[in-house]
């Protein structure tokens, strides 16, 4: 989802951010993809 408009946009600023999610993404020698997502909550 998109989100456009500019009022909406503001909950999502890093003022009102909790936390911030970490993301990975490595490839093996044979080609297999791996993602992943971290977050460390409201203490990292």
């Amino acid at each position: 989802m998109l989100i456009t408009d500019r009022e909406e946009l503001q909950q999502y600023n890093t003022s009102q951010r909790l936390w911030q999610g970490i993301p990975g993404i490595e490839i093996s020698d044979k080609g297999r993809l791996f993602a992943v997502l971290y977050s460390g909550g409201t203490k990292e």
